[in-house]
C-alpha cells in the first residue's frame, strides 16, 4: 500500500529498508552508500511503491542532511581549519574553480546554454557530496591517510563555498525580464546578515546557554537544546533564502 504521507509510517519504511538493504550491500562489498540508494529505489514509486510521493517525505531527508552537517561542524574548529589552510583554501579552491570552468564551458559552448545557466551548472556540479565522500572514506578507513586528509580538505572547502554560491543563485536567476538590482542586493544582504547572526550568536550566546544546560545534569535537556539549535539555525537560513530547497530558489534553478 503506498505511503500516505504519515511521518511515522515514512520513518518506519525508511528504517526497515535501510536495515535490510545496507547489511546486504556491505556483505556484497558494495558499500553502505550504494545500499541506501538501492533501498530508496526499492521503496520508491518505480518498484514497490511503498513511498508513492517522494515530495511528501522530502522533509525527512532535509532533516537528515541538517543533522549530518551539524555533526561535521562539531568536528571542526578554527584551529584545525588554520592548520589545514593550504589544503583547504589552495587545493579546494583550485578544484572548485577548475571543475566549474570546465563544466561551465562545456555547457556554454557545447550545449549552447545561456551564461547564467552555464555558471550555475558549472558551480553546482563542481561540488561533491560530503555525506557520500566521508562515508566512503570512513568505510575504507582512509580518513587519516594522506589522500583522505586531502579529500576531506576539498570537501570542507566545498561546504564553505556552498554558502556564497547559494547566495549567488538567486542573483543569476531570471525571475523577471527586468530584474531589480535593489531587490537582489537586499536579498544578498539578508543572506550574509543571517550568516553573521548565526556566527555571532554561536560564539557569544550558545556557549553560556550550553554551560547552563550542562549544569542541570540532564541528558535529555542537552539533547533537546542541541536539536533546537540545529533546527532553529536551519529554519533561519531558510527564512533568509539560503536553503536550496526553498520555493524561491527552486523556481530560479528550474528557470
Amino acid at each position: 500500500m503506498p505511503h500516505d504521507g504519515s511521518l511515522l509510517q515514512g520513518a518506519v519504511v525508511f528504517l526497515c529498508a535501510a536495515v535490510l538493504a545496507v547489511p546486504l550491500a556491505k556483505r556484497l562489498q558494495l558499500g553502505a552508500v550504494l545500499g541506501y540508494l538501492l533501498a530508496g529505489v526499492l521503496i520508491g514509486p518505480s518498484v514497490l511503491g511503498l513511498i508513492g510521493d517522494p515530495e511528501s517525505v522530502s522533509h525527512l531527508s532535509e532533516m537528515g542532511v541538517v543533522l549530518l552537517l551539524f555533526i561535521i561542524g562539531l568536528e571542526l574548529s578554527p584551529k584545525r581549519l588554520w592548520v589545514m589552510r593550504q589544503a583547504v583554501f589552495g587545493v579546494g579552491l583550485a578544484q572548485v574553480l577548475l571543475t566549474a570552468l570546465v563544466i561551465g564551458t562545456v555547457a556554454l559552448f557545447g550545449f549552447h546554454q545561456p551564461l547564467p545557466v552555464a555558471m550555475v551548472l558549472g558551480l553546482g556540479l563542481a561540488l561533491s557530496s560530503t555525506a557520500f565522500g566521508l562515508q566512503l572514506l570512513a568505510e575504507r578507513k582512509e580518513l587519516t591517510s594522506p589522500h583522505g586528509r586531502m579529500a576531506f580538505a576539498i570537501l570542507l572547502f566545498q561546504d564553505i563555498a556552498a554558502i556564497p554560491l547559494i547566495a549567488l543563485v538567486p542573483m543569476l536567476g531570471e525571475a523577471s525580464p527586468h530584474p531589480l538590482p535593489g531587490n537582489e542586493l537586499q536579498g544578498l544582504l539578508e543572506v550574509f546578515g543571517s550568516i553573521a547572526l548565526v556566527v555571532l550568536g554561536g560564539r557569544y550566546l550558545l556557549r553560556p546557554v550550553f554551560r547552563i544546560v550542562s549544569r542541570s545534569g540532564s541528558h535529555e535537556v542537552s539533547t533537546a537544546t542541541a536539536l533546537l539549535v540545529v533546527i532553529g539555525t536551519a529554519w533561519l537560513m531558510e527564512l533568509a533564502g539560503i536553503s536550496m530547497g526553498s520555493p524561491q530558489n527552486s523556481e530560479k534553478i528550474v528557470r
